[in-house]
Formats: C-alpha cells, sequence, structure tokens
C-alpha cells in the first residue's frame, strides 16, 4: 500500500491529480471480487481470533485420535498452538495441500496434515472464511462483469507471483495488467523477484558504487546525539531550505523509533506527518488502555495497572473528581491484585464511612465534609471498576475436569 501511494503522490506532483486512481493490495482486491459471492451464503472473513478459536477446534478433535497420543500434553501449550496456527496459515496462503503434508510423514507433519483438513471445515460451519479461501474464489471471479479491467490494473515492482496471493498476481498479468518497471541500479544485477527493470539507472542510484551521478542533489552528513536530536535538525534544515512539509519524504532505518520522536516533535509544533508503518499503538490513548488491560488480565487483575491508568489520565473519572485522589484509593484499600477483591473492598469503605468519626483535633462540620469527599471517590472508583469487571469475561477453570484452551 505505500509504495502504491507513493507513486500516486509522485504523479499528482507532476500531472496534478489522482483522481480515479484506487491503491489496493491482492488481498483486498480479491475480498472485493468476492463479497457479494459471500454475503449470499452469509459468511464473512475470520478475524485472528477466529482463525485462532477454529484452529484450536479442528487441534483438539484431531488429538482425540489414538495416532496423536504422544503429541497430546505438548498441545496444551501456547507455543505448541501458536506454532500449528502458523503452519496453517502459511500452508493455506501456500496452497499446498494436506496429503501433500502427509506424504512427508512424522507423527508432527501428520498431525499438521490432519488439522489442516479439518480447518476448513471448521471456518464453514462457524460462516467464516479466511484469507486463503478468499484469494482462490477471486480467480474464479476475475471475468464476472463488474470486475475490474485488467488492462488498466498496475502492478507495483516485486509482487509475489508464489502462493494463493500469487495465482491472482498471475491471472491478472496473463488478462492483460501492467507491471510497472522497476529502477535499476547503477552497478548491481537486478534481484530475481524484479519482472521487467528499466534500463537506465535511477536517480540516486550510483550511490552504491559509492558515488554522485551528474546533477544529481548533494548530500550532506550530520551527526547527532540520538534520533530526537537527529529528527529535530532535519526539520531545521527542511525550514531552513524553504521547502513545503508535503515535499519532504524522511527514511528511517527505525520506523517506530523515529517514528516516535517525529511524532512527539509534529504534534508539539504543528506539523502535520503520515507515517508508512503507522505509529506504536500505545501512542494513542485508547491503545495504551487497551494495552493495560490485556496486561491487567494476564498478570492477575492487579490493582497498580488500574491506578496507573487513572494517574495517567488514560481512564476518565466522574466529573468533579480528581484523577489522582480517586487513584490513590487503589493504593488505600490494599486489594493488591484478584478480580474479586475490588468491589467488595470498596463496599466495606463506604459502609464505614456511613457514620461520620471525626478525626484528633478534627471538627465535626470537617470531618463531615471529609467523608462526603471520601465517599464521592470510592462511588466514582466504583463506577469505574463496576462496568470493566462487568465486560471482563472470567478466566478461570470452571472445575477439576473442564480444560481452558491456551487460545
Amino acid at each position: 500500500m505505500g509504495e502504491g501511494r507513493e507513486l500516486l503522490r509522485a504523479l499528482a506532483r507532476l500531472e496534478g491529480s489522482w483522481i480515479g486512481w484506487e491503491v489496493t493490495t491482492p488481498r483486498r482486491l480479491a475480498m472485493d471480487l468476492v463479497a457479494p459471492e459471500l454475503a449470499a451464503e452469509g459468511r464473512s472473513l475470520a478475524d485472528p481470533y477466529e482463525e485462532q478459536a477454529a484452529v484450536d477446534r479442528a487441534l483438539d478433535e484431531t488429538l482425540r485420535e489414538p495416532a496423536h497420543d504422544p503429541l497430546r500434553d505438548l498441545a496444551e501449550t501456547p507455543g505448541f498452538r501458536r506454532a500449528v496456527l502458523n503452519a496453517v496459515e502459511a500452508l493455506r496462503l501456500a496452497a499446498v495441500d494436506p496429503d501433500r503434508v502427509a506424504a512427508v510423514g512424522g507423527g508432527v507433519q501428520s498431525l499438521v496434515a490432519a488439522v489442516l483438513s479439518r480447518y476448513g471445515r471448521v471456518l464453514a460451519e462457524e460462516g467464516r472464511v479466511d484469507t486463503a479461501e478468499v484469494l482462490a474464489r477471486a480467480l474464479d471471479r476475475l471475468d464476472d462483469p463488474g470486475s475490474p479491467d485488467p488492462v488498466r490494473v498496475f502492478l507495483v515492482p516485486g509482487l509475489s507471483v508464489r502462493g494463493a496471493s500469487g495465482r491472482l498476481v498471475g491471472a491478472l498479468l496473463d488478462r492483460g495488467a501492467i507491471a510497472l518497471r522497476a529502477d535499476a541500479v547503477a552497478g548491481l544485477e537486478p534481484p530475481s523477484v524484479v519482472w521487467d527493470p528499466a534500463p537506465e539507472p535511477a536517480p540516486l542510484s550510483s550511490l552504491s558504487e559509492g558515488r554522485l551521478g551528474p546533477g544529481e542533489v548533494a548530500l550532506e552528513l550530520f551527526s547527532a546525539s540520538g534520533p530526537a536530536e537527529e529528527v529535530r535538525e532535519v526539520l531545521r534544515r527542511v525550514m531552513a531550505s524553504d521547502l513545503r512539509w508535503d515535499e519532504v519524504e524522511i527514511i528511517a532505518t527505525d520506523p517506530v523509533v523515529y517514528g516516535g520522536a517525529l511524532h512527539v516533535l509534529a504534534e508539539r509544533l504543528g506539523i502535520r506527518a503520515s507515517y508508512a508503518v503507522g505509529l506504536p499503538v500505545e501512542r494513542t490513548r485508547p491503545g495504551r488502555a487497551v494495552t493495560a488491560y490485556f496486561r491487567w488480565i494476564e498478570a492477575g487483575y492487579p490493582a497498580d495497572e488500574i491506578r496507573r491508568l487513572l494517574e495517567s489520565g488514560d481512564l476518565e473519572v466522574p466529573a468533579g473528581h480528581r484523577p489522582v485522589e480517586v487513584a490513590r484509593w487503589l493504593r488505600r484499600l490494599r486489594i493488591g491484585w484478584g478480580r474479586d477483591r475490588y468491589l467488595p473492598a470498596i463496599e466495606r469503605a463506604l459502609e464505614y464511612r456511613e457514620t461520620v468519626r471525626p478525626r484528633r483535633g478534627e471538627t465535626e462540620p470537617a470531618a463531615r465534609r471529609r467523608v462526603e469527599r471520601e465517599r464521592g471517590e470510592l462511588e466514582a472508583l466504583q463506577s469505574i471498576i463496576g462496568p470493566i469487571l462487568e465486560a471482563t469475561p472470567r478466566l478461570e477453570r470452571d472445575g477439576e475436569d473442564r480444560t481452558v484452551s491456551p487460545a
């Protein structure tokens, strides 16, 4: 997607518009082609959690067969199930038949082959399809009325022609899609994945030989003490050169580290920037809240995780209360961890404050105001914790005989 957007930006700068063009990927194109068919069948694309659940169900069914008894204990570990999921996804996208896997021989290969053969049936029973099935169905829809005209489809260099996705790309090429030529690099042979390299080297490609071509832009080198300082110096040089921000592209060795540094500076300075690979979800308030929520569940519902969310302002408190004061009660109540300890501790504290008990040197009116304030903060905390606990499913075992899947 990023490469296609860069091509359209260049087109807009040269021609003034990109209206009528659409950037897509083989998988998105396939989904557009088969969406009406799936809707008619009442099926939809499975998300990663549903794919994991389907693999788990297929694996559990397979493990009931006596032939797979040696792997039964190992299969209850999260790492093994993740490995089976990765294998099934890779084999499906590579269009590998279960019989080919079984023919290799071996206990693990036999298990994966059996899971692979059951996986499609489980998805169908759940009314879902995976990406591999979408790509396979799209091949039959390319010639339907309303499908994209292949001669108006342009393929960026380097698209893989292997697996299910590659079959769709190959079918588009066979029907007249145009493969764009790749920029050649001076002194280097084109990689095998490049279909049709351009005859002339691209601008700045002579850097591979340690030189600049005639008329090419000059390069400047500078050093800085860290990524933030590097980005700051880049922005200074952009401003000194009188360039518009949409004429600037920053290429970095680590898009996460440098993207984070650029995001901090751009937000502070009011500079609009887009990021080719996006930003870590933790840089957004919802992302931090969701990440902390999963950590809270994983660690056994520790009170400190909720307290930090309140103190940072990522969890809102009812109007009229300060987040720090509400968060402080999670420490004072000595909840520690455990989902069943929160509400009883809050209720005991509220019950204790039904009676006004002045402290030493405290007047009756002052004690009453303090108790009212404390009850308000406790009720605010209760209104925050209650819905969170209600929305969180219980993950403990219901009994000794019940098996909880690691998924």
